[in-house]
């Protein structure tokens, strides 16, 4: 009796051990999903950074295309050519033509949507109750459904027949028997989302049909086109402001007879005139050979102090280049980030379908996030801001 008694205590205990070895096989990785919405959270939020920046772009664009309109472009033309430099304010100011576009609050609902389609992923994905995952369909569908079209005009023609498929898995009364049909409605919009395409959904006219990711990615280039113009337009103003220190400079040393020291100061300058692609001063009363006045420390302190503001210019102008590199980085990291959150979606979806306990690849998502904070810092720090 003790034996048969002992002999079912192990039986017991071996089916609980069983019984606990696929309950952990099977049981869904909350902490692993609840990180993956978080970093997704996050890289959503570095996204909009990146849009935040390109409103107050446009806003210091509008400002400068006012200050041209009022500064007689004849200023610019003399002030040019009396320094033998091109004047390209122009070609400045159609770099940032594209401010026009601007529509910071559409890009914000786009990665709204995108969001809320990968809450209805992971809903899924987490085996949540049929009132979170149809609770997360509908915030999907609403999210859809007051979308501006016009901005997104490719796809209006697919969102409402999808509207339609996500309202009629709403209203299936038993989730449970119906979860093939919720992952086959939701699977509807990986084209309209802008996951890549693995199989065979292909839009009919995918030259034409701008998803929501797309609309994110394409934008990068407007971004830094907006950025370039608005970095081109300031650093023409410091070139032209180191011009006329140059311009001062040429006058003042034009009636004295050259020296070693004033020499060695003239070369000086010169370097510094280099580097921003301005011509060099020649001694000797501008080449004239007129020059007759004795060389005195008085003018030497005069020249040192434009020399002095010309470095100063230099020094601008590398920062307004350094500027440019820093959004050019961050743009290039924006656009990935967006290539990752489409390649984390697919996927999610994936693991949706073949009804996988697996977390999407976090691991790729992580590092791209973090690639692109640090670039909004270094360009935050490089604008002082």
């Amino acid at each position: 009796m003790i034996l048969r008694t002992v002999a079912h205590q192990k039986f017991h205990a071996a089916l609980v051990s069983v019984a606990l070895t696929l309950l952990a096989c099977t049981s869904v990785p909350i902490r692993e999903f609840t990180s993956y919405r978080q970093v997704f959270s996050d890289a959503r939020a570095a996204g909009e950074q990146v849009l935040f920046d390109y409103s107050a772009a446009v806003k210091e664009y509008e400002l400068a295309r006012k200050q041209l309109a009022g500064e007689p472009a004849e200023n610019r033309a003399s002030l040019a050519a009396e320094n033998d430099r091109p004047s390209d304010a122009g070609s400045r100011q159609a770099e940032a033509n594209a401010a026009d576009l601007a529509d910071v609050a559409v890009r914000i609902r786009a990665w709204d949507v995108v969001q809320r389609y990968n809450d209805v992923l992971l809903s899924l994905a987490e085996g949540k109750s049929a009132a979170q995952v149809s609770a997360a369909v509908n915030g999907l569908m609403q999210s859809l459904a007051t979308f501006p079209l016009e901005d997104i005009a490719a796809a209006a023609g697919s969102l409402s027949p999808y509207i339609g498929v996500l309202k009629e898995v709403l209203a299936l009364a038993e989730y449970e028997r119906s979860r093939r049909k919720f992952v086959a409605a939701v699977k509807e919009g990986t084209p309209i989302i802008g996951i890549p395409i693995r199989e065979t959904m292909q839009p009919k006219n995918k030259a034409a049909f701008r998803p929501f990711l797309n609309l994110l990615q394409d934008d990068a280039k407007t971004f830094y086109n907006v950025r370039k113009g608005l970095n081109d337009l300031a650093y023409d103003r410091i070139v032209d402001n180191a011009a006329d220190l140059r311009r001062q400079y040429r006058a003042l040393i034009s009636a004295y007879k050259p020296n070693a020291e004033l020499e060695a100061l003239t070369t000086a300058v010169n370097e510094q005139l280099k580097l921003l692609d301005l011509p060099a001063i020649e001694l000797g009363g501008g080449g004239q050979g007129g020059a007759t006045e004795a060389y005195t420390p008085v003018v030497y302190s005069q020249l040192s102090q434009l020399k002095e503001q010309i470095g100063a210019r230099v020094e601008a102008a590398r920062k307004k280049t350094g500027e440019l590199a820093a959004y050019n980085a961050m743009a290039a990291a924006y656009v990935k980030l967006i290539d990752q959150v489409a390649e984390s979606l697919q996927a999610l979806l994936t693991a949706v379908e073949k009804n996988l306990k697996t977390i999407p690849p976090m691991r790729q998502l992580l590092p791209v996030y973090i690639e692109l904070r640090q670039a909004i810092h270094i360009y935050r720090d490089s604008r002082g801001s």
